[in-house]
């Protein structure tokens, strides 16, 4: 289950970057209800907003975990997984904040680091059942 809208606040509790959610919410609105939708906007960026997402500890356990190896993508490698089992259904409620910030993971983001994790995209990316 993703949750809509998210709030992305700064560290005085204001709105920032809505244009980027209203972008993801309008690309995750038109792929949603259908696997292969959801599988297709997701090979071309990151449409699921991570703190807003929940799941049945059964559909975990079907996924499986989450690869922290992937240090940047570990959220992202989820979602193929996820989406190969069943779409996400989209509520369109506030259930998330996110909150970015110098010192947060995303405020110190760099573009070379995200390289690393991006092994899904050499082909090497972890199938449900180990396809």
């Amino acid at each position: 289950m993703a949750g809509r809208p998210l709030r992305v606040i700064n560290d005085s509790d204001r709105p920032i970057r809505q244009s980027i959610v209203r972008y993801k919410q309008r690309r995750l609105d038109r792929a949603a209800g259908s696997s292969l939708g959801v599988l297709r906007a997701l090979l071309r960026e990151n449409i699921i907003p991570q703190p807003a997402v929940f799941w049945r500890r059964t559909f975990g356990e079907t996924i499986g975990k989450l690869d922290e190896s992937l240090h940047w993508t570990m959220d992202y490698d989820l979602w193929l997984r996820m989406v190969q089992v069943s779409p996400p259904m989209v509520l369109n409620r506030l259930v998330a904040r996110f909150r970015h910030h110098p010192t947060s993971k995303s405020g110190a983001f760099s573009g070379g680091s995200l390289t690393k994790d991006m092994r899904w995209r050499n082909g090497t990316h972890k199938m449900i059942g180990g396809a």
